[in-house]
């Protein structure tokens, strides 16, 4: 399979984090590979067997994911949810948690109205630039501030300053 021995940590030189994650995707890409083809076989077995019926044939997927390239998985499954209406179901998948589970309780979490009784932190991810909830500053412009009304009467922040020049 083209193992390097630093991965089998047979040799003490040359071992370094990258050297052993090549290692780690070269096996896993292997793995993936046989995977792939026992499950060609296996939806064909399953078809010409059990189902046997045309109309209504089965099929197994695997994801090509594993601890080894489960972040660089769920990062393309996410920029494909983000920008090219990816699916929802792979994405969670991709994060190593059954779909259908977690679909469930968020069903769960939408019908106890978990959403409107505790909102999100207001984040720049949160909140939209139309969000008026407690964002921003104030929108009355009513400042008690001494220092404030004085600039206001003065216009200070009208007068041209060496930096706008």
């Amino acid at each position: 399979m083209g193992i390097s021995s630093t991965l089998l940590g047979a040799s003490s030189t040359g071992a370094n984090y990258a050297v052993q994650q090549s290692n780690l995707e070269l096996i896993t890409a292997q793995v993936y590979r046989w995977i792939y083809e026992l499950q060609f076989e296996l939806n064909y077995v399953i078809n010409k067997t059990i189902i046997k019926d045309e109309r209504n044939k089965v099929e197994i997927y695997y994801f090509p994911t594993s601890f080894v390239n489960r972040s660089k998985f769920f990062d393309q499954m996410k920029t494909l949810y983000s920008e090219a209406a990816g699916s929802l179901s792979f994405l969670i998948a991709a994060g190593g948690i059954d779909p259908d589970l977690y679909l469930s309780v968020l069903d769960d979490e939408i019908a106890d109205g978990i959403f409107e009784k505790y909102m999100p932190h207001q984040t720049s991810y949160t909140m939209s630039s139309s969000d008026t909830r407690n964002a921003g500053r104030p929108t009355d412009d009513e400042s008690t501030n001494v220092n404030t009304i004085i600039s206001k009467a003065t216009n200070s922040n009208g007068v041209p300053k060496p930096s706008t020049e």
